[in-house]
């Protein structure tokens, strides 16, 4: 019986080991590629950039200040200098994308937090499912800053460690001069609080469907709970802006999330239906703003905003 034991601990062991060392292998071949081709890579693109920029800014900041923590809902749907403007503090727009996952987007910035601050957490409803613990995307985000790596924890580098074919893509992605050219989005795009500043107008894009999102966890909310419990600075949840026809197709996956939500005693500062909006006020998904759009949805973020710490 001890043999067997044995052999099952060396195999488990073995497996660890070969695991750790092709995560390892491929995670620097990747980081090598991109640091080659600053600026041209997959990792230099909007999207991924922004957190990085985002920390140095924090870092530097010593005054009170108001941080959007979110997915490319908040970058590709915000004007910041609007915030900047109406509020008279430094506003730090961290949006990236979701697939970084609900929780890295706050644990990479959490330190930066201060009692005086006002935090606005915007979540996107797929990061309720599928994609909360982020998918090898992430590490596109890692690769532009090393210290976001140690909030990792060993749960997640093993689900991104056993997405091989994923990383087998990204190293051919990272290895893409080119690749750039190929998106929408440049890191030239990024204003100075974070907000993709660029032209954006209507084109035709298809609605979210259940299968993107997948079944709800309850890690999301445990999560969320915990850390509005934990943070000192004032915190207000903000459903995301999302076009209409993909709410009505996710409606009953929303309203689910919203009612957890409630039941934990961390509800949607506002109805969910209040941030749902026609197809043609966004650019090229249910989640993404056309510039104009993206005016009119800071004017009512901040009219919600100033009603909701009223009633406090």
């Amino acid at each position: 019986m001890k043999k067997f034991v044995a052999k099952i601990v060396m195999m488990a062991l073995l497996v660890t080991v070969i695991w750790g060392t092709l995560w390892c292998g491929i995670y620097k071949y990747t980081f090598l590629k991109a640091a080659a081709h600053k600026g041209h890579g997959p990792v230099w693109i909007s999207h991924n950039i922004n957190p990085a920029l985002q920390k140095q800014r924090l870092a530097a900041c010593k005054e009170p200040k108001l941080v959007v923590i979110g997915g490319s809902n908040a970058s590709l749907g915000l004007k910041s200098e609007l915030l900047h403007e109406h509020y008279g503090r430094p506003i730090f727009n961290t949006g990236n994308n979701a697939s970084v996952g609900l929780r890295m987007q706050i644990a990479m910035f959490e330190q930066y937090l201060t009692k005086d601050d006002i935090v606005v957490v915007i979540p996107e409803y797929h990061q309720f499912g599928r994609v909360f613990w982020g998918t090898t995307i992430l590490c596109h985000v890692l690769m532009t800053d090393k210290d976001f790596v140690k909030h990792i924890t060993p749960y997640q580098a093993l689900r991104l460690s056993a997405d091989w074919n994923e990383w087998i893509a990204l190293a051919k992605e990272a290895a893409d001069p080119d690749y750039t050219g190929k998106l929408a989005y440049s890191s030239a795009s990024l204003n100075e609080y974070g907000d993709v500043a660029n032209q954006r107008e209507h084109t035709a894009f298809e609605p979210f469907d259940i299968s993107s999102v997948g079944t709800l966890k309850r890690a999301p909310f445990r999560y969320l709970e915990s850390f509005i419990e934990r943070c000192e600075a004032t915190t207000i949840l903000m459903p995301p802006i999302i076009d209409r026809q993909s709410y009505e197709i996710l409606s009953e996956l929303i309203d689910s999330v919203a009612v957890e939500l409630e039941v934990r005693g961390i509800p949607f500062a506002v109805d969910t239906r209040r941030y749902a909006w026609p197809d043609s006020m966004f650019y090229d998904t249910g989640y993404h703003l056309t510039t104009a759009a993206a005016e009119e949805r800071t004017k009512m973020l901040i009219h919600d905003r100033d009603s909701i710490l009223d009633r406090r």
